[in-house]
């Protein structure tokens, strides 16, 4: 318990630090080993609650993190991870669809919440929030493209399927695996595979 309130007071204090604050912080000699040291702490501390079974407060200090860096892609999805852990998908969702729209310009925060629909089979869902990220400016992930594709692929859309591997071998040409199975797409097509 007393390791837990540690934590909790060190999170609390960081976040609460006003931006201006934190950004003058982290721009003093030897701030980045600071941050670097609560980052390092902070992460050893959530690998051992969640190892003990401490769900609730894992949660809680994972929350924090996100409070203090909302664009932290890992601790988005660790905690909507840890909502999916303690069946509360309804959590889970509504942390990668805050993500999402806090940062819309980004293709990476599209992907945890079109992750949670593939996961669940609402391919139409995955269709639609991720479509629209292989327009942008910065691409996204690698796994954006492939769950894109199988989702198409799952809906009957060969076509759209057969589109989304051809874009994606375009920034990555020697990725076997999406080479495969836009083969398989292929062979779909012309009524060679099922």
């Amino acid at each position: 318990m007393k390791r837990q309130a540690i934590a909790a007071i060190a999170a609390c204090s960081m976040v609460c630090a006003a931006p201006a604050q934190l950004k003058e912080m982290t721009s003093t000699p030897g701030a980045s080993r600071i941050t670097a040291a609560a980052y390092w702490r902070i992460s050893a501390e959530k690998d051992s609650l969640f190892n003990d079974g401490e769900f609730p407060s894992a949660i809680q200090i994972i929350s924090w993190e996100i409070i203090w860096r909302p664009n932290d892609y890992e601790a988005v999805t660790d905690l909507g991870w840890m909502y999916g852990n303690i069946e509360r998908p309804d959590l889970e969702l509504a942390t990668y669809v805050r993500f999402k729209q806090q940062f819309p310009e980004n293709p990476e925060a599209y992907y945890p919440e079109a992750q949670f629909y593939f996961l669940k089979r609402a391919y139409k869902n995955v269709v639609a929030i991720l479509e629209p990220t292989l327009e942008f400016d910065t691409k996204p992930h690698a796994n954006s493209y492939r769950i894109l594709a199988h989702s198409y692929e799952r809906l009957g859309f060969y076509e759209r399927a057969l589109e989304t591997w051809d874009k994606y071998l375009l920034l990555d040409p020697n990725d076997d695996a999406a080479k495969a199975n836009r083969d398989k797409v292929k062979a779909k097509l012309s009524g060679g595979g099922s």
